[in-house]
């Protein structure tokens, strides 16, 4: 079991935590920011993930404003403040008793005075106030919230309970769907010193998991019995959420067997001192979001010091895998009592990257800190240990030539969802490893930066036919994943995902928007596509044109297609000259787009073209003359923006020299006009590559290589800018 005492430190992680404390600036002293203790059940996370908060402008949530519906002051919180996205509007609750709703288009720019919500059932009402904890908007539009209601015992006290609802409005109208978690008939303590509660299951959180499968409960449990209180943990089939009347169930002694209503509970954070002596201390009040950037789950929790729960701490938690209860590592300090305003409770963790749709549930490596509906403080989370600057990338074969049912894998993509889930795209070949033939697109997917990935699945298996040239991109307003694809090399496809590639909708064809009569070969890609700082979502590509004489051979052209419709609509954009091929895009810091270009000039050189209107014109293709290559595909991709983490960094692969072999990696520090800085990956037989950049900013590479033929796998590379540069340069997250 976790123990909820303060945690003592090692001298190793002192050491870090100093350095990483110099390195951000002026945080928190050592006493006040994370740490982990040595009876930690999770010792990966214990030596990797910590949290830095420090002061930042002043902000709170516009609150409910009693009596004065028109006023624009700061209104009260008594619970923590769910949100979530519909298009380009985010919905924020708050609650004492009864909820209000505000809406805008960030969270800065939430509209005051909120508004009052209404349930279906409330004329009848007679159970005590409902406050909204906790929401979930479905793909269907609906809205699902969760309440924590407190049913009248006596004139002060009460034993909480927690109810759902749904929503077609976004959350300004409600029909009840009845309560899903109570605590056992007979576990009140009658005689308890608690200034409020009795007893009951209340003050939670609720989220899905990463592939939308269970929702889980996050729920503070007051039950008479010390051996069933803090916080415990409960989940439900996300399929259950219109019926969810005895769907729920607590884990207890290492099993999801108890019923919502009713059952018993083990505690993953329990409590030290009972909850009904006037000492108590424990913890109560979880908030809980998925941090794209460490790609790992993170619980914040209350610290009640006494019966009248005056607050000691927030603390903080941390667990890759919520189907593990007993993963989370032990809670650890990262704000005290005497820094808080107001109530001093119900701390939150909110993103603030509105492209992302970020929420209380998402948030990546920056994040505003929240107690109570406002927030002093930004939240930066940061890995202690990375890669070693001195040691060797770390490779997965992902996909082996033979293996699996197919002779070979092809073409490899890469991309990285908004919540941080990477997708390794490729081709697989049935019978043998000529680019025709029976080819289909393969996917496996990691949830942890790269470390471990899933079994393969097929994205499409299209008979007989060639399914090819994958070029994956993310739609960062809406989470979609695009994926572009050709048939045969004639046609062009498109298909997508709405949930991280698990599932994919089926193909449709866009060949006759994006495309030209006489065209006779098509590939988009292969690699990525981007999204431009517009919105404007930007596919590479790549065709032959059937006018060819011995005089004039049929070249290749490249061009690219776009959309400005979230992938609604495409269109063909600009064309480039001659003797250009397969290609890869990256804007660039003055809001122009780079391409750089495979090349048929026979010089053993890249090439490149930019464009000023989002690729619908190109300049003059010219060579890039240190950029030695064979004729290949190559990637590249931005690594980090001044803006960000204090330089421009753009990252290049190809194979390096006249032949296809030593995989190369460059870097750019002046937006694409010079490559100082190499290093080899591989020094064997390799060719096409692509490249991305994982959550926790590591540097990606997913590329085709081998002993004696380059074709003989797809490897997935993980490794740091300090390896690419050799200690010379390193990575730090810049505040904003």
């Amino acid at each position: 079991m976790l123990s909820i005492a303060a945690p003592s430190f090692r001298t190793c992680f002192l050491t870090m935590l100093s350095i990483c404390l110099s390195a951000l600036g002026q945080g928190h002293t050592v006493g006040e920011t994370v740490g982990y203790g040595g009876d930690s059940r999770n010792g990966l996370l214990e030596r990797q993930c910590t949290a830095i908060v420090r002061p930042a402008v002043r902000i709170q949530f516009p609150g409910i404003v009693h009596g004065a519906a028109d006023s624009k002051e700061n209104g009260d919180v008594d619970c923590s403040s769910p949100v979530h996205w519909d298009g380009n509007t985010m919905y924020m609750f708050y609650s004492t008793g009864h909820p209000f709703r505000s809406s805008g288009p960030d969270l800065f720019s939430l509209s005051r005075p909120s508004k009052r919500i209404s349930f279906d059932n409330e004329a009848d009402w007679k159970m005590g106030g409902r406050w909204i904890e906790s929401t979930y908007k479905a793909e269907n539009g609906k809205l699902y919230m969760w309440y924590h209601n407190e049913p009248p015992l006596s004139p002060d006290r009460t034993a909480p309970r927690i109810g759902t609802m749904v929503s077609g409005d976004n959350g300004l109208t409600w029909r009840d769907l009845g309560i899903v978690l109570e605590a056992p008939t007979g576990s009140n303590n009658l005689g308890s010193a608690n200034k409020y509660f009795v007893g009951g299951n209340g003050d939670f959180a609720v989220i899905a998991d990463r592939r939308n499968e269970y929702l889980y409960f996050f729920i503070s449990t007051y039950h008479k019995d010390i051996t069933e209180q803090g916080v415990s943990v409960a989940r439900m089939l996300l399929r259950d959420l219109d019926e969810p009347k005895n769907k729920v169930f607590k884990w207890h002694q290492n099993r999801w067997a108890e019923p919502g209503i009713g059952g018993h509970v083990t505690p993953i954070f329990p409590a030290s001192v009972d909850w009904h002596r006037p000492d108590v201390d424990a913890f109560w009040g979880p908030s809980i979001h998925w941090n794209t950037y460490l790609n790992t789950w993170v619980v914040l929790l209350n610290r009640a010091k006494d019966k009248d729960w005056s607050q000691e701490g927030i603390y903080i938690s941390f667990n890759s895998d919520l189907s593990k209860p007993e993963g989370w590592t032990k809670p650890a300090k990262i704000l005290d009592a005497s820094e808080l305003e107001k109530s001093k409770w119900y701390p939150q963790v909110v993103g603030t990257d509105i492209t992302k749709r970020e929420t209380d549930k998402l948030a990546g490596q920056i994040a505003r800190l929240f107690v109570a509906g406002v927030s002093k403080w930004e939240i930066t989370f940061k890995w202690l240990t990375t890669i070693s600057m001195n040691g060797e990338p770390q490779q997965t074969d992902l996909f082996v030539s033979g293996q699996d049912g197919y002779k070979a894998y092809r073409i490899p993509a890469l991309v990285v969802s908004n919540k941080g889930t990477i997708m390794a795209i490729c081709e697989a070949r049935k019978n043998s490893f000529s680019d025709k033939g029976d080819i289909d697109l393969a996917i496996k997917r990691s949830f942890d930066n790269g470390r471990t990935w899933t079994e393969m699945k097929i994205v499409w298996d299209d008979g007989e036919n060639t399914a090819g040239n994958p070029c994956p991109v993310v739609d960062r307003q809406t989470g979609t994943i695009w994926l572009p694809f050709c048939q045969n090399n004639e046609r062009v496809f498109i298909t997508k995902s709405v949930d991280d590639g698990a599932s994919w909708s089926a193909p449709q064809e866009i060949t006759e928007s994006v495309s030209k009569p006489g065209w006779t070969w098509y590939a988009t890609g292969p690699g990525h596509g981007i999204q431009l700082k517009s919105g404007r979502l930007l596919i590479p590509c790549d065709h032959k044109i059937n006018n060819a004489t011995k005089a004039n051979p049929e070249w290749y052209f490249s061009h690219v297609i776009y959309s400005d419709d979230h992938g609604k609509n495409w269109s063909l954009g600009g064309t480039l000259a001659e003797k250009t091929n397969e290609c890869q895009a990256v804007e660039i810091e003055d809001g122009s787009v780079y391409l750089n270009i495979r090349s048929y000039e026979d010089k053993n050189q890249r090439a490149y073209a930019r464009s000023s209107d989002g690729g619908l014109a190109w300049s003059e293709v010219k060579l890039e003359e240190s950029m030695v290559a064979p004729k290949c595909q190559a990637s590249i991709a931005r690594f980090t923006d001044k803006n960000r983490h204090g330089k421009n960094r753009v990252l290049f692969s190809s194979p390096a020299g006249t032949e296809r072999e030593n995989m190369t990696i460059r870097l750019s520090y002046d937006e694409c006009r010079t490559w100082p800085v190499s290093r080899t990956l591989h020094p064997g037989p390799t060719a096409y590559s692509e490249l991305a950049i994982a959550p926790d900013m590591t540097i990606c590479c997913f590329y085709e290589r081998g002993v004696k033929d380059k074709y003989e796998k797809i490897t997935f590379a993980r490794f740091n800018l300090e390896w690419l540069t050799q200690g010379k340069d390193g990575l730090e997250a810049k505040s904003e």
